[in-house]
């Protein structure tokens, strides 16, 4: 199963994540490398975080990357109930670098 977009509740998923992190909005735009506006809109759910912002915000928070965008929630091992726990970071970076090569081609 791919893993190609945020789940619909991803403001009540990041805020449960923070909460339980006890994090705030200031620590927690400071952990995505981010503005504290971002991150307000993202708990607002009037803009969304990009993979790699999402996935550096759910490693300083401690959740499992793969809950907000399944919305499922890891067992004791962190493993999503949907399967084998995936290195997300791997699979964000072999994305972006589908991405850039697709725009490289297109402005050939």
């Amino acid at each position: 199963m791919a893993l190609t977009r945020p789940v619909d509740d991803l403001p009540a998923k990041l805020t449960e994540a923070m909460r339980a992190a006890n994090r705030s909005v200031s620590q927690a735009a400071g952990a995505a490398g981010v503005r504290q506006e971002d991150v307000q809109e993202w708990l607002a759910g009037t803009a969304r975080p990009t993979p790699v912002e999402l996935h550096d915000l759910a490693l300083e928070l401690g959740a499992d990357i793969a809950s907000f965008y399944t919305g499922q929630e890891a067992d004791s091992r962190g493993h999503s109930r949907v399967g084998r726990s995936i290195q997300m970071k791997d699979y964000l970076a072999a994305q972006e670098a589908k991405q850039r090569e697709l725009r490289a081609e297109q402005h050939r």
